[in-house]
């Protein structure tokens, strides 16, 4: 199957990784509008890299504690992966902060949102 680019959808969801005792994001995935969005540091920016509706999306976030980042990479099933981009740790986050990860899909009628496989591990790159 080929991802078809002018598949569209209204609904949205986030995937995020957030300081357990503040709230505040640290990492965060968005799809919305199309196309994948990544927080950086105190908002969402876009990509440009188009989110492939009708196939399952391998989504991987990588955090940096060195220089304070991470990567996000996506790889719709069937292509090769991409490197989407690369950001700061949302503002007031700290090395150490007990993270806590959230899914938070909208309420769109009729529609739904998969998850699978969701793996959280820790290692050194």
């Amino acid at each position: 199957m080929i991802p078809n680019p002018l598949t569209k959808s209204d609904h949205r969801t986030a995937l995020t990784l957030r300081a357990a005792s503040s709230g505040i994001p640290v990492a965060s995935v968005h799809a919305a509008d199309g196309f994948w969005h990544f927080w950086d540091g105190s908002r969402y920016v876009d990509t440009r890299v188009r989110i492939a509706y009708d196939v399952w999306n391998h989504v991987q976030v990588a955090l940096n504690p060195a220089t304070r980042s991470y990567s996000l990479v996506v790889q719709p099933v069937g292509e090769v992966p991409t490197l989407a981009s690369k950001a700061r740790w949302g503002d007031g986050a700290t090395i150490g902060d007990e993270l806590v990860f959230a899914i938070c899909p909208s309420d769109t009628p009729n529609h739904i949102t998969c998850y699978d496989n969701v793996r959280i591990v820790r290692g050194r790159p």
